[in-house]
C-alpha cells in the first residue's frame, strides 16, 4: 500500500509547497555590532511530526511553531503540529495514518529524554553563540524575559502582519546592546507526509530588532535538513534506531551556529 500510493504522495507534496521564498534580512539594514543581546528561547520538545508547518516562510514566531517548544506559559500546548490535508478517498486514508501515527509520536519527546538525560539543546544554542560572538569582540548579554513563553516578536515590526506573527504580550524592556537577536530554535524529525521517509530538520529563526530603539531590522531562518542516509521510512524504524536518531540532533542545530555568527557580525552576506 504504502509503495503504491508514494508517487501519489510525492506530487501532492510538490503541489502544496510549490515555490517558497522565505524572507531575508538586508544586510545593508544594520552595522556590525560591538555589541548584542540574545533573547533565550524557550525550552525545546524533541519532536517527531508528520507535517509541513515549518515550510511556510512565516512559521518561525508564529503559533504553527509552538508545538516545537515546552511552554510553561499558562497557554494551550498544541497536541501535534499543524499538518496540511490531503484531499478524496486516497487523501483521507493517508491523513488518517498521518493523524494515528502523529499521535503516537507524542511519546517521542520522552523516548529522547530517556536516552539522553540531561540534553538540553536551547541552552547549548545559547552557549555556542554566546562564545562565538565573545571571540569576535561582540559583547554579548543574555535576555531571560521570554524563556519560558512562545517566541513572538518582541515589539512591533514594520512590514510584518500581526494576523500572522503576533507580537509578544507585555511591555518588553530594550537593551544595552546594540542588537537584540530573538531566537526561534525548533528540532524534529519530520516526513511531509504519512508516505515519506522522516529526515532530521533543524532550523533556526532570528528577528533582529536595535537594542535601544526597538527598530525592527528583519527576520531569517537558517535550517538544516539531513539526506536520505539518515532516514527513516516509518516512525517504528526511527524508534527502533533511537540512539543513533538522538546522536545526530545536536550536531544538526550546531551546524547551524558558524552561519548565523557571520551573518549577524557581517562576515558574509545571506546566500552566500
Amino acid at each position: 500500500m504504502r509503495h503504491f500510493l508514494a508517487p501519489l504522495a510525492a506530487t501532492l507534496l510538490l503541489t502544496l509547497t510549490g515555490c517558497i521564498i522565505h524572507p531575508k534580512i538586508n544586510p545593508d539594514n544594520f552595522q556590525r555590532p560591538m555589541s548584542v543581546a540574545i533573547v533565550v528561547p524557550p525550552p525545546i520538545k524533541h519532536a517527531a511530526q508528520i507535517t509541513l508547518a515549518d515550510s511556510s516562510p512565516d512559521f518561525h514566531f508564529s503559533p504553527a511553531a509552538d508545538y516545537f517548544f515546552r511552554l510553561d506559559d499558562g497557554g494551550a500546548l498544541l497536541t501535534s503540529a499543524p499538518r496540511t490535508t490531503a484531499h478524496g478517498l486516497i487523501g483521507v486514508v493517508i491523513d488518517a495514518v498521518a493523524d494515528s501515527t502523529n499521535e503516537r509520536a507524542m511519546e517521542f519527546h520522552s523516548l529522547v529524554e530517556k536516552e539522553a538525560p540531561g540534553m538540553d539543546l536551547r541552552s547549548e544554542l545559547v552557549a555556542s553563540l554566546q562564545k562565538s560572538f565573545e571571540a569576535k569582540s561582540i559583547k554579548t548579554i543574555l535576555v531571560n524575559d521570554s524563556r519560558d513563553r512562545a517566541p513572538r516578536l518582541r515589539w512591533p515590526a514594520a512590514g510584518e502582519k500581526p494576523a500572522i506573527l503576533p507580537i509578544a504580550s507585555g511591555d518588553l524592556p530594550t537593551a544595552d546592546a546594540d542588537l537584540i537577536i530573538q531566537l526561534s530554535p525548533v528540532v524534529f524529525y519530520g516526513a511531509p507526509g504519512a508516505l515519506n521517509n522522516y529526515v532530521l530538520h533543524t532550523t533556526v529563526g532570528i528577528a533582529l530588532y536595535n537594542g535601544r530603539t526597538k527598530a525592527y531590522i528583519g527576520r531569517q531562518r537558517f535550517s538544516f535538513t539531513s539526506d536520505d542516509y539518515y532516514s527513516y521510512h516509518t516512525y517504528t524504524v526511527m524508534v527502533e534506531d533511537i540512539k543513533n536518531a538522538v546522536a545526530r540532533m545536536r550536531p544538526g542545530l550546531m551546524a547551524l551556529v558558524p552561519d548565523m555568527v557571520a551573518f549577524i557580525s557581517k562576515e558574509k552576506k545571506a546566500g552566500e
